[in-house]
C-alpha cells in the first residue's frame, strides 16, 4: 500500500509529463479556443483541489502546534510557528502561507470523545 505522499508524488509527476507533452512550448499553441478553455477550466479545478487539500493539511500541522513548545511540529522542523512552516515547505511567501494557517482555522472541527 503507498502512503499519501507516494500518490501525491504520482500525480504530480502526471501532471508534469502532461504539461510537459502539451505546455506551454507545445500543443497549446495550436489548440483551438475549446480546447484552450477546456484546459483552463481543468487547471482551475485541480487549483481548487490542492488548495482544499492544503488547507487540510494546515489544520493537521496547526494541531501539532497546539502543545509546548518543544514538542511542536513547527518547532521541531526549525520553525518559529505553523505559518513559516507552510512557507518553506510549500515554497510560497508569508501571506500566502498565512492565508492558508488562516482558513484551516475556519473550516477546523473540534471533535470530542463524545461527539465522534
Amino acid at each position: 500500500m503507498r502512503s499519501l505522499a507516494e500518490e501525491l508524488e504520482g500525480i504530480d509527476r502526471l501532471l508534469a509529463d502532461a504539461m510537459g507533452s502539451s505546455g506551454a512550448g507545445g500543443d497549446l499553441r495550436v489548440a483551438d479556443d475549446a480546447e484552450l478553455l477546456d484546459v483552463v477550466r481543468v487547471l482551475g479545478r485541480v487549483q481548487r483541489r490542492l488548495g482544499g487539500a492544503v488547507v487540510a493539511v494546515t489544520d493537521q500541522v496547526v494541531g501539532r502546534d497546539q502543545c509546548e513548545r518543544g514538542g511542536r511540529l513547527s518547532t521541531r522542523a526549525g520553525c518559529r510557528d505553523a505559518a513559516e512552516l507552510l512557507r518553506r515547505t510549500l515554497l510560497v511567501d508569508g501571506p500566502a502561507s498565512r492565508r492558508y494557517v488562516a482558513a484551516a482555522g475556519a473550516v477546523h472541527r473540534e471533535v470530542d470523545i463524545t461527539s465522534g
